[in-house]
């Protein structure tokens, strides 16, 4: 098949395939799978879905044979292994019920409406009153078989069936067995009922094997004949009941008697109905043995999937979710999907699609991410692949007019239009490369097209294109939208808000808009609002030159928001990183200003069987309203994801709240005592647990509390349900409670919760009397300790000045000892040189020699008073250099033992000076007197003490025989001294000498912490 293409001199050219009548009749033939592209199985997605509790999440047993709400709205679940209580998030064992009962098998329950609970046990029926031990009110229900009714009349009397004992009726604390029918005749025939039921008006019926009967005064007398066993019996909405008789439906008034409904779908033999209800909105549900659940709506019959196919028990709640109990599969909450992802056959199923439009015929047209082309109508899906079915070659996005005609956005720099017969090419306006993929594409209510690629904007109609460029780094177009006044506004990557106006691109990015996500999404509203989705930085309203930034502080799901639509009843509907959500313009305005501080986000994800849901964004459209009123989304991670506008809303009942445990400092506080509960003193932590029972979307309800006295407004509590204080003080507190459920609506009542928190023994009036006379004789005694601390450190200020002045009188001796002698030589070997003039220069070494002699010692007074030098480590470091600057003028060998790790010590400057000088002489001895030819310097820090050995390898000598003739050792030990510390000298004549000091660490040293060594 030849395919031309003609577009280089005609504004509109037609995509011409020979064989014409061909392509129109090819059009809509299904398309064989790309390469690259396999199709997809479709899986049947049912509008309905369930969510499971099983052992895993705290229910005692997965056999679940009774399910009902009780009067306060928590749900109540029957197990083979006991009772389970379920308030809305946390599932757990009634905590008033002992232990010894609820670990028996429950076959029925039941909450009467003075709040007694009614349990139907293999020990009979037991009835438990809070506060009460559980009292058996009958021995014996029948040991095979289970119950298959237990309702409470409107008058207090209970009514219980059950398979194999029969009917028994409690009423004023009597229980009887009411089974016996009667029918009249001659003589008169006895049956036996077998299941129990309440119509609407509140009479109540029974049925057994092939009879229907009514109770009459106090009995139940025969009404009507049924073709078959009874196995299931329930009201009917508007009058009536439903009977299972058999496999037949049944429908049976008082005016209209018996008439057979339809033969119900359940499967092979050994199946059976094993529950009936009829809901809120007048649905049948028919649960069964070995074959699931089944929905009557209408006339047809829906096969609705739940975790297990045995059926034991049904009940619907205040909000008409329906509860399943099952046999092995826990119990299921079931309710209808708001979202299911496209599974029709032929679709692209799990494909990300990056733009779809619904055309004015109805059809449904998808660009996909690889750039495929499908399109639907009347429900039968069509992929047009390219070049056979249309000119292509790859499709970005797609739009539709008002006239029926569908605008493509194609790669190559091109348009293509299908009008509802043929497909034409409209050419664009000549592109840079990097800038022909088409981004946007809308039609305008005038019927311009605009398009936008990369970096500019092309509009008009095809062969009469405008152009427009984007103002320098605004970034790559993202979003097109036009307002109610009929102005283009353009939103870019770059996160600038731009006005189409004449022939130019302006900006009126308004102050204050946040920069950092780029814009992704503009949807224009009738009020004169832009709401604009954004890559971070949440949802902004643009609104007369002014923005208002809301976000997750407001009550925004998540702040990457992708894609915005309207439903057909005006409801503003997103998708983002973290899936679909819903939201009132309305809130949303009173937020923005300033008359409300949050808004409800009605979140839609892993609640529908969509988790990780991430909507798809860089072109446009990416969402649409269909004819249905369905609203499509595109998504990266579950393909096409499609919501149910009608069924959001539709929850009004408000939802039960309560405090269902409060703990103080880690104990749990009693309920039911009479008048505010006194807890304390010293309330360190508070922690309540908050429960609001509704069912629909649990993760969409909102609770929030208020501590009068604590909080100065509503505090939001978390996910967990838990409202926490860190400390409270002595004092009467009311906490109170209020929730809003899924759609809105509050609860009608606040939970309350009064309590005290005891004073300490010195938080008491008469104590503080007390402590404040205390505090005034407390006051004086400080002064009078003040005033002595005043003198005391006077003394210390003194003798701080004592100890400077002994300083500077030991730097001054120092100085004039030292320096002063070797100033004095030079001035007496300078006069001396220039007495004589023959030969001055004889005395230029000696000069040399005493004035080095003047600088080192000069050095040495310097290093010895300099603070930043009062530390161990700078001070091996300097006995090492000095060592080393003595022994190698010597020449002897000098090897120097320090740790690699020496402790950050701080030391006085006397503490460093005296060991300097004791480690010097010991040194100068060894050089002058030992004959050695190597000296050994040890220095090891300890906890308490430094210890320095000097050790030589020279002549030794008998300690005994020294002389007193030098000051050197007299020095040294008085030196020692003058630190506390010890001097040892150890020798023998031909074995060398050891020098041994042992120093204790000044007062004011630092503790001992290991620093790096910069020894030599």
């Amino acid at each position: 098949m030849t395919i031309l293409y003609r577009c280089a001199c005609k504004p509109l050219t037609r995509f011409v395939v020979s064989g014409f009548l061909l392509l129109l009749t090819d059009v809509w033939l299904q398309a064989e799978g790309e390469e690259g592209v396999p199709n997809r199985e479709p899986t049947s997605e049912s509008s309905w879905l369930y969510h499971a509790w099983q052992t895993d999440d705290g229910l005692p047993n997965n056999d679940v044979t009774a399910v009902t709400q009780a009067y306060d709205g928590a749900m109540l679940f029957a197990t083979q292994s006991g009772l389970a209580r379920f308030d809305g998030w946390r599932l757990l064992e009634p905590a008033d019920l002992p232990k010894t009962w609820n670990s028996r098998g429950i076959g029925g329950v039941m909450s009467s409406q003075d709040g007694t609970l009614w349990l139907a046990t293999n020990m009979g029926l037991v009835a438990h009153r809070v506060g009460k031990e559980p009292q058996v009110v009958a021995q014996e229900l029948g040991r095979d078989g289970r119950p298959n009714a237990f309702f409470e009349q409107a008058d207090g009397t209970i009514w219980l069936s059950h398979e194999q004992a029969g009917v028994f009726r409690l009423r004023n604390g009597l229980l009887a067995n009411v089974t016996s029918v009667s029918r009249p005749g001659n003589p008169p025939v006895r049956y036996s009922a077998q299941m129990v039921a309440q119509d609407e008006r509140g009479a109540i019926w029974a049925a057994g094997r092939e009879i229907l009967a009514r109770w009459q005064g106090d009995m139940f007398e025969w009404v009507a004949d049924l073709p078959d066993a009874v196995t299931l019996l329930c009201k009917a909405k508007g009058g009536g009941l439903w009977i299972v008789s058999g496999r037949q439906l049944l429908r049976f008034t008082e005016a209209e008697g018996l008439k057979a409904v339809a033969t119900l779908p359940i499967g092979p033999p050994g199946t059976r109905p094993s529950a009936i209800l009829e809901d809120a909105h007048q649905r049948l549900w028919i649960g069964t043995f070995a074959d699931g659940l089944y929905l009557r709506e209408g006339s047809s019959f829906e096969k609705i999937p739940l975790s297990n196919y045995d059926v034991w028990s049904l009940c619907e709640d205040h909000e008409s979710n329906l509860w399943a109990g099952t046999g092995g599969g826990g119990v299921c909450l079931v309710r209808p999907r708001v979202l299911e992802t496209l599974r029709e056959e032929n679709a692209p199923i799990l494909q990300t699609a990056r733009s779809l439009c619904t055309d004015a015929r109805g059809d449904i047209w998808v660009a996909m991410q690889t750039g495929q082309l499908y399109t639907r109508r009347s429900g039968s899906w069509r992929h047009l692949r390219a070049p056979a079915n249309w000119p292509g070659p790859l499709a970005t996005c797609v739009t539709a007019d008002t006239l029926g005609n569908v605008w493509i956005g194609a790669s190559e720099n091109r348009v293509v239009r299908w009008d509802g017969d043929k497909y034409e090419i409209a050419p664009l306006p000549p592109a840079r490369e990097g800038q022909l993929r088409i981004r946007a594409i809308m039609v305008a209510r005038n019927g311009e097209i605009w398009i936008a690629q990369a970096e500019s904007i092309t509009h008009g109609e095809p062969g009469m294109w405008i152009s427009l460029k984007l103002p320098p780094d605004a970034g790559e177009i993202h979003a097109l939208a036009q307002d109610m006044d009929g102005r283009i506004w353009v939103g870019t990557r770059g996160s600038r808000l731009l006005l189409a106006q004449g022939d130019a691109l302006l900006d009126r990015t308004p102050p204050g808009f946040p920069g950092d996500g780029g814009i992704r999404t503009i949807l224009a509203t009738d009020d004169g609002c832009l709401w604009v989705g954004t890559g971070g930085d949440g949802l902004v309203r643009v609104k007369e030159g002014r923005c208002s930034v809301l976000t997750t502080t407001h009550g925004l799901r998540h702040n990457v928001v992708s894609q915005l639509v309207l439903d057909h009843k005006g409801r503003l509907w997103g998708a983002g990183d973290r899936g679909i959500f819903l939201l009132s313009l309305d809130e949303l305005n009173a937020v923005a200003e300033g008359r409300a501080e949050r808004f409800h986000t009605m979140a839609f994800g892993a609640s529908e069987g969509a988790p990780s849901l991430q909507a798809n964004s860089g072109y446009a459209p990416n969402t649409m309203l269909a004819s249905d009123n369905r609203l499509w989304f595109s998504s990266r991670s579950s393909g096409i994801v499609i919501a149910n506008p009608e069924l959001p809303g539709g929850n009004r009942a408000p939802p039960p709240v309560a405090i269902e445990d409060f703990v103080a400092n880690g104990r749990t506080v009693p309920d039911g005592v009479p008048g505010p509960a006194e807890i304390g003193p010293g309330i360190i932590s508070a922690r309540f647990q908050l429960s609001a029972k509704s069912y629909t979307a649990r993760e969409n309800v909102v609770l929030q509390h208020r501590l009068s006295g604590v909080d100065a407004g509503w505090v939001t509590s978390g996910r967990d349900r838990i409202a926490s204080y860190a400390s409270l003080d002595p004092g009467s507190y009311v906490l109170r409670v209020r929730a809003m459920n899924n759609d809105g609506v509050w609860s009608k009542r606040d939970a309350t919760l009064a309590f005290t928190v005891a004073p300490f023994l010195w938080q008491r009036t008469w104590f503080r009397a007390v402590a404040a006379i205390a505090t005034l004789a407390l006051a004086a005694l400080v002064a009078n300790a003040l005033t002595s601390w005043r003198v005391h450190r006077q003394n210390v200020l003194l003798r701080q000045e004592v100890a400077v002045r002994r300083e500077r009188a030991r730097i001054a001796r120092d100085v004039h000892d030292q320096i002063g002698a070797s100033l004095t030589e030079i001035s007496m070997l300078s006069d001396l040189a220039q007495a004589d003039g023959a030969a001055p220069t004889s005395y230029l070494p000696r000069l040399a020699r005493t004035a080095r002699k003047a600088a080192a010692e000069m050095d040495e007074i310097v290093w010895a008073i300099n603070p930043e030098h009062d530390n161990l480590a700078s001070l091996l470091d300097y006995i090492g250099q000095q060592a080393m600057d003595l022994t190698g003028a010597a020449g002897v060998r000098c090897r120097l033992d320090f740790p690699d790790e020496i402790p950050t010590k701080h030391l006085t400057a006397d503490f460093r000076h005296h060991l300097l000088l004791i480690v010097r002489e010991a040194v100068n001895n060894t050089i002058k007197h030992a004959s050695a030819n190597e000296v050994h310097i040890e220095i090891t820090p300890g906890d308490s003490e430094l210890r320095v050995i000097v050790t030589d390898n020279g002549q030794g000598f008998e300690p005994g025989a020294v002389t007193t003739g030098g000051d050197g050792l007299a020095n040294m030990n008085t030196r020692a001294k003058a630190l506390r510390g010890t001097l040892q000298i150890r020798s023998k004549p031909g074995a060398g000498t050891s020098l041994v000091v042992h120093l204790p660490w000044p007062s004011d040293a630092s503790p001992m912490t290991p620093a790096a060594s910069n020894h030599p």
